[in-house]
């Protein structure tokens, strides 16, 4: 039955948990499947519990297994899906193919008569995505040829400075001007330049543009829109044999899938970035990798795994250097986050708190966007813990700085507060935070009906005296 062993098979173990089938019934669909094509099987749940331990099945076995599983899930389920393939067998397309939809993506969005519908395109589950770099060889990414070098620089000004918009005032900000310039600048360089000598670097900039586009995206809510980016991306940090940017983007797709409720399809990309990313790449890549990695097994259940990864990836984080850059340098406060992220995953209140509050004093002061994310997260685990007054005035410094941020992920986390106070709203400790949630709640869907997406949450707060203090909003 066997043609060789492996580890563990956790992916197919996530979608036998998901489709909630015994061994015994899928091994029933099985030779169910097998028998309407004539070739009668007679597995049984010692045979599912082989391929879960890592057996792998003839061929033939694999396809009928993934048919299986996707009539069970109603989705498409493919070999790599459950864990039967090293690597996504999807091609990209060729680097022509890869420009063009660069060019309509960053058009679309740049284009204020066509935004509207390029925002509203629907996340696709389990979209397949463009096959890696060809040449392993390629590993620290491309050279870089004297004449390009204003092209370069101009691409890498622009991701550094929108990086830091992304950062600190959230993608509202940065989508359009991203979009603006991938369409107007980077895509008419790709297409005159893009078959020169020396081309690839060209790529490698526009992977990064349009990774900072999907990320920009994702922050304001649109999901598909982000897909589609990600996507693009990779195709280019393919083409341009960037494997570290390949990983990079790996990863960014597994927070997105983690965070649409797909743990399976997270854990899947994250586990290919750390395959992935390559041994040279800068010790930052590789903890922010694992970092990833860790949260997927975690919510996985996969407790043990987990922490094993996590420290791995803090000891890489030991090993990085201080000198800063969108796609080499990992934050100590942004570790922090994640470890938080992990810890709270696994029940484990306390150092979970404490790696929170570690990324608070370690974000630097520019970085509004993911300091109130993390305000946010240590406030519902204060609440959680009973500690009502200090996570009330940790959710007070939310709302103080919301206003800065547009940001819809912002906008939704501190729209939760509501949600979390709702059991102690007659508390007098809650009564001036549940008048600023509600207050800025009826912004938000007033006189624009919402339209604008923006945070309308006020700085001001009453003083001791009944005054108002703060700047106006």
């Amino acid at each position: 039955m066997a043609s060789h062993r492996r580890s563990p098979n956790h992916r197919l173990r996530l979608l036998v948990t998901e489709a909630r089938l015994t061994h015994e019934a899928l091994a029933r669909h099985v030779n169910r499947l097998a028998a309407l094509r004539g070739q009668p099987t007679r597995y049984d749940r010692t045979s599912v519990a082989h391929w879960l331990a890592g057996t792998r099945p003839r061929s033939f076995t694999v396809e009928l297994l993934c048919h299986a599983l996707s009539e069970r899930l109603g989705r498409p389920v493919t070999p790599f899906d459950a864990g039967f393939q090293a690597a996504p067998a999807h091609d990209g397309g060729t680097a022509p193919d890869a420009v063009a939809r660069l060019g309509d993506l960053a058009g679309a969005e740049a284009d204020p008569r066509l935004r509207a519908a390029a925002r509203a395109v629907l996340f696709r589950p389990g979209a397949p995505v463009p096959a890696g770099p060809a040449d392993r060889a390629a590993a620290d990414g491309p050279h870089e040829p004297a004449d390009l070098a204003l092209e370069i620089r101009s691409m890498r000004d622009t991701a550094a400075f929108c990086a830091f918009h992304l950062d600190a005032f959230g993608g509202g900000y940065t989508r359009t001007v991203l979009a603006g310039y991938l369409s107007d600048v980077a895509t008419p360089w790709l297409r005159r330049r893009g078959e020169e000598p020396g081309h690839r670097v060209l790529f490698a900039g526009a992977a990064q543009l349009a990774h900072l586009l999907a990320q920009s995206a994702a922050d304001m809510g649109a999901e598909g829109q982000a897909q589609q980016a990600h996507e693009i991306s990779l195709a280019l940090a393919a083409h341009a044999g960037d494997r570290r940017l390949y990983a990079i983007g790996l990863r960014a797709l597994s927070g997105q899938a983690l965070r649409l409720g797909a743990p399976a399809s997270a854990l899947r990309l994250a586990e290919t970035a750390a395959e992935t990313v390559p041994r040279t790449a800068s010790p930052g890549t590789h903890a922010y990798v694992l970092t990833q990695c860790a949260l997927g097994q975690a919510m996985s259940g996969l407790p043990r795994t987990a922490v094993r990864t996590l420290l791995r990836a803090e000891r890489w984080l030991e090993r990085a250097d201080s000198v800063a850059g969108p796609f080499t340098h990992y934050a100590h406060a942004d570790f922090a986050y994640q470890q938080a992220q992990v810890l709270r995953a696994l029940g484990e209140s306390a150092p979970a708190l404490r790696a929170y509050e570690l990324s608070l004093r370690e974000r630097e002061a520019h970085r509004n966007r993911t300091r109130v994310l993390t305000l946010a997260g240590t406030a519902e685990l204060l609440l959680a813990q009973g500690r009502l007054d200090e996570a009330c005035a940790l959710w007070h410094r939310c709302l103080d700085e919301a206003p800065r941020v547009h940001s819809q992920q912002v906008t939704q986390r501190l729209a939760g507060i509501r949600q979390e106070l709702r059991p102690y709203r007659r508390s007098p400790a809650v009564a001036e935070l549940w008048s600023r949630v509600i207050s800025g709640a009826e912004r938000s869907t007033g006189a624009d009906g919402g339209r604008s997406g923006r945070p309308q949450w006020s700085h001001d707060r009453p003083s001791d005296d009944g005054r108002r203090t703060g700047s106006p909003a």
